[in-house]
């Protein structure tokens, strides 16, 4: 059976089609239209792999945070989808996703931040497959102490620049990912990962946002 994997969390508009664990299709290689919908996509994606929508065995989905009306988007749409074929939705935070692809690239945990409203921000910390921590308040205050005895450091987000320069002046060893989001393809790769946690409606997948903290 088929996976869908939506991520619209952090700046990326992603669906992802794989199949045990592997990569069949990535909406970030095809030129779509500008403004193309996730339904688009999904259509799309499907004609490409050859395969039918009665495929499609699971769901998983970047709930965040990120930008609201972004994240909802695509949460919205994994559970409706979901539902419509009566299969599983599995919520995975963007915090998370973040960890893998910094896990998978530089062996090191991630710091990693989404901007929000009034100079405010989601700070995350994660390891790997594990997310330790999520704050949301100043990244001046947050990061220090997040980073604080964790070692070297990854930094992915909105306030890379930002934190590389802190981390110069407290003398912190940190590496400069170079990327705002992590790779949406990990959600397919990793699902077993987090299937324990998939649900089927009456569940669903809800958005993280400073309320849920």
């Amino acid at each position: 059976m088929l996976t869908v994997a939506i991520s619209t969390s952090s700046g990326q508009r992603a669906l992802v089609i794989g199949e045990e664990g592997r990569v069949l299709f990535d909406s970030t290689t095809v030129a779509f239209p500008a403004g193309a919908e996730l339904v688009e996509m999904l259509a799309g994606g499907l004609a490409r792999v050859g395969r039918e929508p009665r495929a499609i065995g699971s769901v998983v989905v970047d709930v965040g945070p990120g930008g609201t009306s972004r994240v909802r988007t695509g949460v919205a749409f994994a559970n409706a989808l979901a539902y419509a074929l009566d299969v599983t939705v599995c919520p995975v935070s963007s915090m998370e996703l973040a960890g893998l692809d910094a896990w998978a690239s530089h062996r090191l945990p991630v710091i990693h931040t989404v901007k929000s409203i009034r100079g405010t921000a989601y700070v995350g910390l994660a390891d790997g497959e594990r997310s330790r921590a999520l704050e949301y308040g100043a990244v001046a205050e947050i990061v220090p102490r997040l980073a604080s005895g964790a070692g070297a450091l990854v930094v992915m987000g909105s306030h890379r620049e930002e934190i590389l320069r802190w981390g110069e002046g407290a003398g912190v060893s940190l590496v400069d990912s170079g990327r705002a989001y992590g790779d949406a393809r990990f959600l397919v790769e990793r699902e077993a990962f987090f299937a324990t946690r998939a649900a089927r409606f009456p569940g669903y997948a809800a958005p993280v946002t400073e309320q849920a903290l």
